[in-house]
């Protein structure tokens, strides 16, 4: 059974099954499917259920990349007013 990757190019992030790396290393998709807002919502509704348990109102992630920038991934929870808009 083929392993199913999920991962981001210019255009969105996708889903989907690999072709075996070339002679030089280069991985290919072999089927893909552009899952990007799926996957966006996935990640905020896990982020919303930690910080849920955590009863915080923020919680998120940070990385260092290789060229030492800092990528932070952050979810606030708000209540909403009632029109509909959020308290920001």
């Amino acid at each position: 059974m083929a392993e199913y990757h999920v991962g981001a190019g210019l255009f969105g992030i996708y889903c989907g099954t690999l072709n075996k790396p070339l002679k030089d290393g280069i991985i290919t998709w072999r089927n893909k499917t552009e899952c990007t807002d799926e996957a966006l919502c996935a990640v905020r509704d896990f982020l919303k259920t930690e910080a849920d348990s955590k009863k915080l109102s923020r919680h998120g992630y940070e990385w260092t990349t290789k060229d030492g920038k800092v990528v932070r991934l952050v979810v606030e929870i708000g209540e909403a007013l009632k029109d509909g808009s959020t308290t920001d």
